[in-house]
């Protein structure tokens, strides 16, 4: 029988992620964050599809397609140019596409490979063939952006989405889910019975990962001059479920993932990124540690579908991360170590965090289907 609590936690998450539903897709929050962010939205975007969202998910894919640059490029996000003026409570969110990070005004990465990942879980679930063809020219240009890159990605500071660390040359989360858009592109094209060479390219790629980013343990972070040898417990995670890591690796990866509780969650990362690879900015806010010293929930829910799909328990973390739900009674972006929410001097975590209650949302669909 599952325990009331994780009952009331889910519903609170599903309250909290319809929440940043709008007339034109899914807003990564509801106050400093009340704009359509690639990564927030589009990882929500799944939690969504396990409610039978659909309509919701279809607008926000297509809200970013609208937005295409001519290379084939998707913005960032879309809404108010400038994040710091909306920190500071001036919200002009006038629909702006923004194809730059905000840091050093570099080319982010990840966006247009986590829109096709979210198409395709939207059509599998959903059976819609009819968008499935609308959009198809428009996903092989989302796709095609990549191309003159090779078999890894390559980008600048602050292009993924943990972007107060200036990770750059060929960086796991990245590639990760480029693999995984080229897996999903060659799913749909055999859906609509078109030849493709998306395959091919997803094993070259996979290969290419597993070659240079395997330590013996778990996946590096990224790869530079040197590999950095930090241990990012999500993107690990990711590597897992989205089927780049084989089961050998699979379970090496969790059992490194065991030292990495943090009680209601997960930690991001470890060891803690040097001084080096911090933002200034974020230091001198007072918020240098945002990803390495602070814990998020979808972390925890990455890694309890992880535990599943090696057929190990994971509803002691998803109990875990219910409670802290109920707590507070929404959804945070981020914690202090003792599980309150983050609030200093210039900066207060986001509440109605759409990324994280649409993954706890996912999982908890995924891990007990048929028991709700």
């Amino acid at each position: 029988m599952m325990e009331p609590n994780l009952r009331r936690g889910y519903n609170v998450a599903v309250k909290c992620l319809r929440k940043c539903y709008t007339e034109k897709g899914i807003m990564a929050g509801t106050t400093h964050y009340s704009n359509y962010w690639s990564g927030d939205g589009f990882f929500a975007s799944f939690g969504a599809c396990a409610l039978g969202d659909f309509q919701i998910v279809k607008k926000e894919i297509n809200l970013f397609l609208s937005k295409q640059r001519d290379d084939g490029m998707l913005p960032l996000r879309i809404g108010q140019e400038n994040m710091l003026l909306g920190f500071a409570g001036f919200k002009m969110n006038d629909g702006t596409p923004v194809y730059r990070e905000d840091k050093a005004g570099h080319t982010p990465m990840f966006q247009n490979s986590l829109l096709i990942m979210a198409a395709c879980n939207y059509i599998r679930k959903s059976g819609d063939k009819t968008f499935a063809r609308q959009i198809l020219p428009k996903l092989e240009k989302t796709i095609a952006w990549y191309q003159p890159r090779g078999h890894l990605l390559e980008e600048k500071p602050y292009s993924t989405w943990a972007d107060a660390v200036k990770k750059q040359g060929r960086v796991l989360y990245t590639n990760v889910l480029f693999c995984r858009a080229l897996y999903d592109m060659h799913l749909l094209s055999a859906m609509l019975g078109k030849k493709s060479d998306f395959f091919e390219r997803y094993e070259e790629t996979k290969r290419a990962i597993n070659r240079h980013f395997w330590s013996g343990k778990y996946y590096y972070d990224w790869i530079d001059k040197e590999k950095e040898k930090y241990f990012p417990v999500p993107e690990n995670m990711l590597a897992v479920l989205l089927g780049i890591a084989d089961h050998s690796r699979s379970e090496s990866i969790i059992e490194e993932a065991e030292d990495m509780d943090a009680g209601f969650t997960v930690w991001n990362v470890r060891p803690k990124y040097k001084r080096k690879h911090r933002s200034p900015f974020l230091e001198i806010a007072g918020m240098a540690d945002y990803q390495d010293g602070l814990l998020w929930l979808w972390p925890g829910c990455l890694y309890a579908l992880a535990l599943k799909k090696l057929m190990r328990d994971p509803v002691p973390i998803m109990e875990r991360i219910s409670r802290k739900i109920n707590e507070y009674g929404t959804v945070y972006e981020i914690y202090n170590p003792d599980g309150t929410p983050v609030k200093r001097r210039l900066y207060t975590t986001e509440k109605d965090f759409a990324w994280s209650s649409g993954m706890f949302v996912y999982a908890f669909n995924e891990i007990f289907k048929g028991q709700h």
